[in-house]
């Protein structure tokens, strides 16, 4: 049993090592072609390239001038034929013998008068006044006098006024007194009156010359 055992060993270490040495020999038969091969691809690498002759680059063509326009040939119409105008006669209309009777014009309206510049007057009692408004100066009082208290009306107690109009001339004279206004009426009427008759005026004046001027009083009737 022990030398079987032994054997079996001993075979086995004998074909281990065979193994190794048969592949320690294989390695060395493929080393130097392996070593070879490497050092051709290496030279390969570094190699110069070979010299290539280098293309022109390329010209682009240039472009085709446009072609030259065509003159047009211009139609020459021929004249048109001048027509003879045909004679005609003109014929003028006979006058009438008979004459033709003219429109009666009518006469233009008069045109109404200018109305004259500055203030007018007016009639006042066949007197010719202006308003003492409408004029340069006034009239004035050179002389004034005081009514008479009526009898009636002082033993009845009865006051009053009374309003008179007059046309006072160039010469300052009072001319047509009439009352426009009595309160009451039928008492002081013609004291106002003879009042105002008796009174002297400077006459108004219009552009420096005296004339005619309206004039209105008023007259206080009260006791005192």
């Amino acid at each position: 049993m022990m030398t079987a055992a032994r054997s079996i060993t001993l075979a086995f270490s004998v074909s281990m090592h065979a193994l190794l040495l048969g592949g320690f020999i294989f390695l060395a038969k493929e080393a130097p072609n392996n070593a070879e091969r490497v050092y051709r691809v290496a030279l390969a690498e570094f190699a110069p390239a070979p010299n290539l002759p280098q293309t022109p680059p390329a010209v682009p063509d240039a472009p085709a001038p446009p072609p030259e326009p065509v003159p047009q040939k211009q139609e020459v119409q021929p004249p048109k034929p001048v027509q003879p105008k045909p004679d005609v006669k003109k014929i003028s209309p006979k006058k009438s013998e008979a004459p033709v009777p003219k429109e009666a014009v009518a006469p233009a309206p008069p045109s109404p008068p200018a109305a004259p510049a500055g203030p007018q007057p007016r009639a006042m009692g066949g007197l010719s006044a202006y308003e003492s408004d409408t004029l340069d100066q006034r009239p004035s009082v050179t002389r004034r006098v005081e009514p008479e208290y009526p009898n009636k009306a002082r033993r009845m107690n009865i006051q009053g006024s009374v309003k008179v109009r007059l046309v006072v001339d160039s010469s300052g004279q009072p001319r047509h007194c009439e009352i426009i206004s009595a309160t009451p009426e039928g008492y002081f009427e013609d004291a106002a009156l003879k009042a105002a008759q008796s009174m002297r005026f400077a006459p108004g004046k219009l552009k420096g010359q005296p004339v005619n001027t309206l004039v209105v009083l008023p007259f206080a009737f009260k006791l005192r």
